[in-house]
């Protein structure tokens, strides 16, 4: 456990060096040199890697998965679970065509002469990376391919890792024969972005890459990302956890817990003003499975409430979670973090599944000016314009003096000869 004292004046530069310190971890060298195999030898490169990582031993023929394997995989499922999946899927989407219901698809802008022409189209084709570790996530698929669905994407191709015999999970499986997608491939990590971006002998290159993974996965798309769009970079759990002293400190440390249960990249922070909370919660925590991995992994940071907004504001998680009568009362100054969850019956781990909400968010401090992924994320602004002539006339000698004041004299020339 790391234990953080904050003084007034100084949280946004200890919130900076936390923040370094978890960058300072994402291994570019590494993916960048599988990144290049990749793309410059296709198929081969991705089998190479697919052995070495994940222990599968494949051919081309059998990156991508068969017809029968996804039949098998829904069959493989209980009735119960492929509800939960549905029942998560239709949440999601309520949620976000309400949002959606009022939201302008095209607009027209009449400025003298000039028209404007403002429309959101979707992207083409979509590639969904769906990770897998010692556990697999077929929730993530739900939250990625749903929104796309939503926005119009008609192309959708799947990436997910395989385990050491070559299958794919079945819950993701079953997901993808829910949503309707039959583009799946069994490729992971760095190896599975390049593909997708780069394309390859089996794999059709897509415009947008989007969804959550780990370190090198969040690496490798933020290679990708300078020729394929990515929605943000989805790395490695963060949650923070904003409590005071009326906190219930077994619903903390569960909750603390529930996501470091993703693996020892997650970032779990506990910032309060009350190191009797701090001392309750760690007492629960010691009775938990995972208890030491957790309280080994956890950062616990003490101040006076203002100070804890200030860092958690220039920290800017993932996840937030707001616990205390007293805290709850400032939940309106919080805005930077990809999702903020308010009181005691709003943990993360349900925000995960089932509340409607999405679980993709950006990490790495990118929630201070991003959101969460969402229908928009998949929608290009298209925009058109048309000048007749009298409305460029009007506007020409501005712009003539725009540029020459910038000495970009052929632009201004551009404007005069039309009228010479």
């Amino acid at each position: 456990m790391k234990m953080i004292k904050l003084e007034k004046g100084l949280e946004e530069r200890i919130a900076k060096n936390l923040r370094a310190s978890i960058e300072e971890k994402i291994p570019i060298e590494d993916v960048l040199r599988i990144v290049k195999e990749v793309k410059d030898k296709g198929d081969r490169a991705v089998i190479f890697f697919e052995e070495k990582y994940d222990g599968a031993k494949l051919t081309c023929e059998d990156l991508r998965v068969r017809e029968e394997e996804m039949i098998k995989a829904v069959e493989s499922i209980s009735p119960r679970l492929l509800m939960s999946f549905k029942n998560a899927k239709q949440r999601l989407e309520t949620a976000e065509r309400i949002f959606l219901k009022n939201f302008p698809t095209k607009v027209n802008v009449e400025l003298d002469g000039v028209t404007i022409v403002y429309e959101l189209k979707p992207v083409k084709r979509v590639g969904i990376y769906t990770p897998r570790s010692k556990i697999s996530y077929p929730s993530s698929l739900i939250m990625s391919a749903t929104p796309a669905q939503i926005a119009g994407v008609k192309s959708i191709a799947v990436a997910t890792p395989p385990d050491s015999k070559g299958n794919v999970d079945e819950g993701v499986l079953a997901v993808c024969h829910i949503l309707g997608i039959k583009e799946v491939y069994k490729i992971g990590g760095a190896q599975a972005i390049a593909a997708l971006a780069y394309g390859t002998e089996t794999v059709k290159p897509v415009e947008m890459i989007v969804g959550p993974g780990g370190r090198y996965v969040t690496a490798a798309k933020h290679i990708i990302s300078a020729s394929t769009s990515i929605e943000f970079l989805a790395g490695p759990t963060e949650l923070l956890i904003l409590a005071d002293e009326t906190a219930n400190p077994k619903f903390v440390a569960y909750d603390l817990a529930s996501q470091a249960e993703h693996g020892l990249d997650s970032i779990i922070i506990l910032a309060t003003n009350s190191e009797d909370l701090v001392n309750r919660v760690l007492k629960f925590m010691q009775s938990l499975d995972n208890g030491k991995h957790v309280i080994k992994q956890l950062k616990v940071v003490l101040g006076e409430i203002e100070s804890l907004i200030k860092f958690s504001e220039t920290f800017a998680p993932e996840h937030i979670q707001i616990m205390g009568d007293i805290v709850e009362k400032f939940s309106e100054k919080i805005e930077k973090a990809g999702l903020v969850l308010i009181g005691e019956y709003t943990p993360t781990a349900a925000s995960d599944y089932i509340l409607g909400t999405n679980h993709v968010l950006p990490t790495y401090g990118l929630a201070a000016a991003k959101g969460g992924l969402s229908p928009l994320s998949f929608m290009k602004r298209v925009v058109k314009v048309k000048a007749s002539r009298d409305g460029l006339l009007k506007l020409k000698d501005d712009g003539i003096r725009l540029a020459t004041k910038e000495n970009l004299y052929g632009h201004a020339k551009a404007l005069e000869v039309r009228f010479s």
